[in-house]
């Protein structure tokens, strides 16, 4: 038991590293931190002209609450000078516990500390001893980088500020990074629970971390509430397998405190199981409900047993299946089973249904909350009122409390009076005070509409509020979540100041000659279109790869009014560049609170923005109207918007896609593709005929990758492309070029049947089959004249032989193909589940023959391994 100690020792004795010296100490001698603090050694250690902060250190980690009031005095006249700084937030965590009034001000001067311990200790410190004096240090502890510092600030903010505090906590609780998620769970402990509790069963919907869900769970518990806990057991019988034994967990301790306190009288574990059952056969009434559009189409029986309802619904099921026939089994699957879908649901969200669409989101909700969250938005910040209202339909489907503030959020900027009028179908009870003051407020900041604010009204009026209060509330707030975002990304941005380049006699003379002709960024310049011009400009600018020199020589050869616009900011960005301190968020804001801005300069400014920092503007963009700057700039919003990949941004980009301008058209394409796929595709076939060739050829490479994105199996996706494009060129041509390529392509194909060589022939056994569209050279030799002949042999039953045709329906277990050379629909059965195959596709294979009727034929397809498909 003595060597470890005495090995500690002896390494503290070698260790020059200060606080891996203390920490040392503090392992090696654990008998001291008992003891308490000899005064008269601490004196006498910080009396020296370097003390041995180590032992100092140490010493005041021994300090009680007895003992502090002679101690601090006595550090209180030490010089700090000394102190190294990984040492600093041990002293600062004295202070923090111990210190006093008469500490405010040194406490104060570590609150603009660099080091994040150091901050978060002083302002935890200053909070318990005069939280009055915080107020000035808000801002910058609001927008600090460490969610540590910003979730103490957010506690703190409440003090003045509480809505505005509540709605940036519930910003950090949503946050994709898991430290902001922690550290909100932990200073949501300090704010009032019956404002934060709904918000809190939402995270626990959303979370998937184990460790979080405990942690917000032991808020639930602490707190008893009957409903909550109800609410847990809904959110434990409804939620995925990984999660529920946690959440169980969770709600057993809830109704363990609840018996604790006497309130409720039954056994905690009875009330449990009590809570589990109510929650289980609620959701079981849904899913029997949900079986009943599949019962009456007839795609299983009249099915008592859940379990054999959802074996025969799973066997039913199939991608394949017309629309009718198919949404009464998905609409059962995404109640009773939603994990079973999870495979599927790219491919229904793909199917140009609403109803569809509708049920495979709200199997999503329940598999991936998160995902399903992102998707919804989508579509509830359509331009199309047909997608918004699939959007609300589907949170009229999900989990009350995860449901609720996407619902409230689209209330806010609707202005489609059925939409709205389906909105107040869902909000049955009355709204939080706090709730509807937020709600005006946030509408008042979106598109003026009549309808939504007479909803409002009604809302106000239901819950015994005048509307008109929300305009003095929190009027005086500097602390706005938009605020404090933009703050954020400006710290998002290092500038660093652009040296002036030193230039010699031979650079002078180099810069009197054409830089068109010997820089590589203006030979490619000049060799691309109008847009790719732009996109060029724009993104040499955010990576700050331009000289000044290839701008002005591009400059003097370029007319047109956009392409000269972005050379001139990108001159202005190389001369902010250099100007001390230069912030392009700071200049940014600067400029739009001008009457009239430098719009070069805001151009350069939002060309410097990251992914990042445009995502965390998004809020401040969203109030600006942005879509009224001059047409020369939108491409450089466009690209921000991008950045952000919000979709609240849909409506005012798919406008764009209709501007005179074929710049902003094609960034709007863009823009649109990064921010909301969905919204584009009804727009492309348009622009695909756009008569400006690059607005064309931007409208057919996102259609690709949209393509891409839908099917990711690449051989298919590759020829579907190929072909497209194929289709749209042609399109453009004259009527007399199709003709002339028409008559080519039909005298190849003639000459292409006539060159091969049939499967087979009447006499002799067949030969395997080549891949289709290929032959073989010896089949040119042997070619007969009845080749046609052979083809349309009729089938008979027992007959084997290759079919060919255009593939009309793709069954589970068989395919029915339209085969021209038999002039007759032939059924190919076959044992390998769902192939992937669409509709119209070609089909070529050797099958059996089984039964010949009529005009139908029906075979099995043979497993020969050469058999294409």
């Amino acid at each position: 038991n003595q060597v470890i100690p005495e090995k500690l020792r002896q390494a503290a004795e070698k260790e020059t590293d200060p606080a891996l010296r203390l920490y040392l100490n503090w392992l090696a001698y654990p008998e001291e931190s008992g003891i308490e603090t000899d005064l008269a050694m601490l004196s006498e250690l910080l009396q020296q002209k370097l003390p041995d902060w180590p032992r100092v250190l140490r010493l005041l980690l021994q300090v009680t609450r007895q003992t502090a009031k002679t101690a601090l005095p006595i550090v209180r006249k030490a010089n700090l000078n000394s102190l190294p700084n990984n040492l600093l937030p041990v002293l600062v965590g004295f202070f923090c516990r111990f210190g006093d009034s008469m500490d405010v001000d040194l406490l104060e001067s570590w609150c603009s500390d660099q080091n994040p311990a150091v901050t978060i200790l002083a302002v935890e410190g200053l909070s318990r001893i005069q939280p009055d004096r915080l107020r000035d240090f808000l801002y910058p502890l609001l927008t600090s980088e460490s969610a540590g510092i910003r979730s103490r600030a957010i506690r703190i903010l409440h003090r003045w500020h509480p809505e505005e505090a509540l709605r940036q906590l519930c910003n950090m609780l949503e946050s994709e990074i898991i430290d902001e998620r922690r550290a909100a769970l932990a200073h949501a402990f300090f704010l009032p629970f019956d404002r934060i509790k709904h918000d809190l069963i939402r995270f626990l919907i959303r979370e998937s971390e184990p460790a979080l869900l405990v942690q917000a769970g032991q808020l639930l518990i602490i707190n008893p509430d009957i409903e909550m806990a109800k609410s847990v057991a809904t959110v434990a019988v409804e939620t995925s397998a990984e999660k529920a034994p946690v959440i169980k967990n969770i709600l057993l301790q809830q109704c363990e405190f609840l018996a604790r306190i006497k309130l409720i009288e039954e056994r905690y574990e009875s009330y449990t199981n009590q809570l589990l059952a109510e929650a289980t056969n609620k959701a079981d009434e849904k899913r029997a409900a949900s079986l009943a559009a599949a019962i009456r189409d007839g795609q299983i029986q009249n099915e008592s047993d859940l379990t054999r309802a959802t074996a025969l619904l799973k066997q039913k099921f199939s991608l394949d299946l017309p629309v009718q026939s198919l949404l009464p089994v998905l609409e059962s699957l995404a109640l009773i089973n939603p994990a079973f879908l999870q495979p599927y649901l790219p491919k229904l969200l793909q199917i140009r249904d609403f109803k569809i669409q509708i049920a495979a989101l709200a199997a999503l909700a329940k598999i991936n909350p998160v995902n399903a969250e992102q998707m919804l938005e989508q579509y509830l910040c359509s331009a199309t009122p047909a997608r918004r209202r699939t959007g609300i339909k589907v949170l009229a489907r999900l989990d009350r409390d995860f449901a609720r503030p996407l619902l409230l959020k689209t209330l806010s900027q609707e202005t489609d009076k059925e939409l709205l009028e389906l909105i107040e179908s869902q909000l049955n009870d009355p709204l939080p005070r706090e709730t509807l003051m937020q709600l005006v407020r946030a509408s008042r900041l979106t598109e003026e509409c009549n309808e939504r604010m007479l909803l409002l009204k009604r809302l106000c009026q239901s819950s015994g509020i005048n509307p008109e209060e929300a305009e003095v509330v929190d009027a005086d707030c500097d602390f706005s979540q938009e605020t404090i975002m933009l703050g954020r990304a400006e710290k998002q941005i290092t500038a660093p100041s652009v040296k002036p380049a030193k230039q010699s006699a031979e650079d002078n003379i180099a810069a009197n000659a054409s830089v068109a002709e010997n820089s590589q960024f203006a030979n490619q310049y000049l060799s691309l279109p109008a847009y790719a011009r732009l996109r060029l400009i724009i993104d040499a600018m955010s990576k700050q790869e331009l000289v000044s020199e290839d701008l002005t020589d591009l400059l003097k050869q370029e007319s047109s009014e956009f392409q000269r616009f972005a050379l001139q900011s990108a001159l202005t960005g190389l001369e902010l560049s250099r100007r001390k301190n230069f912030s392009p968020v700071q200049t940014l804001k600067q400029n739009l609170s001008l009457n009239i801005p430098v719009w070069t300069e805001v151009a350069a400014c939002l060309a410097r923005l990251t992914p990042e920092a445009a995502r965390l503007a998004a809020p401040s963009l969203q109030r600006m109207r942005w879509t009224s700057w001059p047409d020369a700039l939108m491409p450089f919003a466009l690209r921000t918007v991008s950045l952000t990949a919000k979709p609240a941004f849909s409506a005012s980009v798919n406008n764009l896609l209709r501007h005179n301008r074929p710049e902003i058209r094609c960034a709007a394409i863009e823009c649109l593709f990064d921010i909301n796929p969905g919204d584009l595709i009804d727009s492309l076939p348009e622009l695909i005929d756009d008569k400006d060739p690059e607005v064309s050829a931007t409208a057919c490479k996102v259609t690709q990758a949209i393509e891409d994105r839908l099917r990711p199996d690449g051989n298919a996706t590759d020829f579907s492309s190929a072909f497209s494009n194929l289709f749209y060129r042609l399109q453009k041509l004259s009527t007399l070029y199709q003709a002339a390529i028409a008559i080519v392509i039909i005298l190849l194909f003639s000459l292409f049947l006539l060159s091969g060589q049939p499967y087979g022939d009447s006499g002799n056994s067949m030969p395997l089959p080549v891949k289709s569209g290929h032959f073989s050279p010896s089949a040119k030799k042997n070619a007969p004249l009845h080749r046609f002949e052979h083809w349309h042999q009729s089938a008979e039953p027992g007959q084997e032989r290759v079919i060919f045709g255009r593939i009309e329906e793709n069954y589970a277990d068989s395919l029915l193909v339209q085969s021209p050379a038999l002039k007759a629909t032939v059924l190919v059965r076959h044992d390998r589940g769902s192939m992937p195959l669409a509709k119209n596709q070609h089909f070529n294979g050797r099958v059996r023959i089984d039964s010949v009727n009529g005009g139908r034929i029906e075979s099995t397809l043979l497993p020969v391994q050469e058999n294409n498909r």
